[in-house]
This record gives C-alpha cells, structure tokens and sequence, in this order.
C-alpha cells in the first residue's frame, strides 16, 4: 500500500469540522504525513456579479489565512507541534 504523505483537513470553523481535522492530525502523526488545513470562502452571487477589486479580494484572504490559523493554534495545541500543518484559504 502506498505511504500516505498528504492530508487535506477542510473547514468551516464548526465543532464538526474539528472532529474531521482532529482526526487528520492523529492520522499524520502516526504516518509521518503532512496535513493541509483549508477553508474555502464562500462568495454569493453579489460577488460574482460584481467582483472586490484584487486588494481587497487579497485582504480578505490574508483575513482568512490568520483566522485559520488561529482556530488551529485554538482547538489542536497540544498536538500541533507533532506534525507538519500547512495553511490554505481560497
């Protein structure tokens, strides 16, 4: 069987989604892989109807990124340090 050297570990900042990316970080733990933590934002019909200029779209990513982050460091600290975490937001 092939060794396992990525995990995506979506959410959306619910208790659910914690149970999901706990059970990710337990996983890569004992597998040596490397998980990727994502949050997909959402943007409703005004958005596409009428596009954020580049900045502001960056912005709002970046804001994303350090919430992510945040609610990791939050809810996993005492197992974050065990495995390799990586951050996305798109």
């Amino acid at each position: 069987m092939a060794r396992v050297k990525k995990i995506l570990a979506p959410t959306d900042f619910s208790e659910i989604s914690q149970v999901g990316i706990r059970y990710a970080l337990e996983m890569a733990s004992d597998t040596s892989a490397e998980v990727v933590v994502y949050h997909a934002i959402e943007v409703g019909g005004e958005w596409k109807d009428n596009p954020p200029k580049v900045a502001a779209y960056h912005d709002m990513l970046e804001e994303r990124r350090r919430l992510l982050g945040k609610f990791v460091a939050d809810n996993f600290a005492d197992c974050i340090d065990l495995v390799e975490v990586r951050y996305a937001a798109f």
